[in-house]
């Protein structure tokens, strides 16, 4: 049963005494959302009409849009009503222009917070007091940073040396542009002497002016 809605159907002037008696017996039956699949017979009982006479009012609500009856939809193949009453349709956003209506706190809320501090759960481990290392360098701080870490790149272990010579020399033989910063000029001139390059190939990559 629906008291806001049957609530509205006693509230609703425009019903005639029978409309007004079958609209209360399907409110009667309405859930959450106005629908209700009552049968013929039942409403019969609760009215006191005929058959006859609650299908002719049925019909005559259909035709003014109070209800919309979906066949056979309801249990045990009985008819589902839904009842359309403009007072449930009314909007719930205020009118164009409507001053705003200040809502006051009720007599002895809180007064709301300001700032939010975040407590951890029950038996989360404690934060750790450890300073987090420092993001890496990217791109040229990165070789720069490595340098500084190192010492020179000349006097990095001799693998990482040969590994380093090795990725550039292949660079700079396939023709691709290398940044002067990106190599010292003893990393060079051992290309060079080791026969990793030559003059043509630095000259292309911009090793060489």
């Amino acid at each position: 049963m629906s008291v806001v809605l049957m609530s509205a159907v006693f509230a609703y002037p425009d019903f005639a005494p029978h409309e007004k008696l079958v609209m209360l017996a399907l409110a009667d039956h309405a859930d959450e959302l106005n629908e209700c699949f009552p049968s013929i017979a039942r409403l019969v009982r609760m009215t006191g009409m005929s058959e006859r006479g609650v299908q002719q009012v049925i019909r005559r609500l259909e035709q003014r849009g109070f209800i919309v009856t979906r066949s056979n939809a309801g249990r045990k193949g009985s008819n589902r009503f839904r009842l359309c009453l403009p007072v449930l349709q009314a909007p719930s956003t205020p009118a164009p222009g409507a001053p705003p209506h200040p809502v006051p706190p009720a007599p002895g809320a809180p007064y709301p917070r300001t700032r939010c501090t975040l407590t951890p759960a029950p038996g989360a481990p404690k934060p750790s007091i450890n300073h987090q290392e420092p993001c890496a360098p990217v791109g040229g701080r990165a070789r720069e940073a490595k340098r500084r870490k190192h010492g020179n790149s000349d006097q990095a272990p001799v693998g990482d040396r040969n590994a380093v010579l090795m990725l550039f020399a292949e660079k700079i033989n396939a023709g691709r542009y290398v940044a002067p910063s990106a190599l010292s000029a003893g990393q060079v001139r051992e290309m060079r002497e080791r026969g990793l390059v030559t003059e043509e190939s630095l000259k292309r990559s911009g090793l060489e002016g």
